[in-house]
């Protein structure tokens, strides 16, 4: 009993005799405490009870246990601390924390242990919803794989069902899913869609329907040098044909 090495997350105390007669206020919280099996009477709580001296001067006795209490919102919650003091006026180290809600009396877990636990809820949550995505998603599967063999049997082929009637009577139907369970399985999907959306692919550039037009060709450098255009060289030549000749 009241050893700071054993856990006891697992145990809860409660007297309710002590309940009915005298109640619980933070005045009597740490007398009702020192009845539950995790008070240490090696504590300076007692020491400082044969002394006659008040719970504020826990600081001048000898070093060892001291509990005092941290917070309260009478009269549901009551948060108690074990702490060690290693010497007279020194700082206490806390060591456990305990709480009282409507009269029982609770060790709290420690934060390693309550992440844990935590940890392992989300994984069994998140475990039973992909195995219930799986069996909702088994009849489209089963319907994928008829329809890429043929709507036959690969390992036994069928030769008695030929029309189409038969093959729609010998393929099975979807599964009747439980409304509650869709319902569940679409908020989980939309909330994985809203924090993990897909990619948007850019939409390919048009093609042109018509090609750009050719640019016109270009006047040779030689003749653009010379300053004759080659449209009207022929146009002087037949002038100088016609010239009257010199007297």
């Amino acid at each position: 009993m009241g050893d700071s090495g054993l856990d006891l997350t697992h145990t809860s105390w409660r007297d309710d005799l002590w309940l009915q007669a005298y109640g619980i206020s933070p005045l009597n919280i740490l007398d009702y405490f020192s009845l539950s099996p995790f008070y240490d009477k090696n504590c300076s709580n007692e020491g400082a009870k044969q002394q006659g001296l008040e719970l504020t001067q826990l600081a001048i006795l000898a070093p060892g246990i001291e509990y005092v209490l941290r917070d309260a919102q009478p009269p549901h919650l009551f948060v108690i601390c074990r702490q060690h003091r290693a010497a007279p006026s020194a700082p206490a180290a806390p060591q456990a924390v305990y709480y009282v809600l409507d009269g029982t009396v609770y060790q709290a877990p420690a934060l390693h242990a309550a992440l844990t636990n935590r940890m392992a809820r989300c994984r069994f949550s998140m475990q039973a919803a992909f195995t219930a995505m799986q069996e909702d998603l088994h009849p489209c599967i089963a319907a994928l794989e008829l329809s890429r063999a043929g709507a036959f049997d690969p390992v036994e082929p069928r030769h008695d069902a030929t029309s189409p009637t038969d093959l729609a009577q010998a393929t099975p139907g979807p599964r009747a899913i439980d409304p509650e369970r869709a319902s569940k399985l679409e908020a989980s999907l939309r909330t994985v869609l809203a924090r993990y959306p897909l990619p948007v692919l850019a939409a390919p550039a048009p093609e042109q329907a018509n090609p750009p037009a050719e640019p016109a060709a270009e006047a040779p450098v030689a003749d653009l040098a010379r300053g004759a255009p080659a449209a009207t060289a022929p146009a002087s030549s037949h002038a100088a044909s016609h010239q009257p000749p010199v007297g």
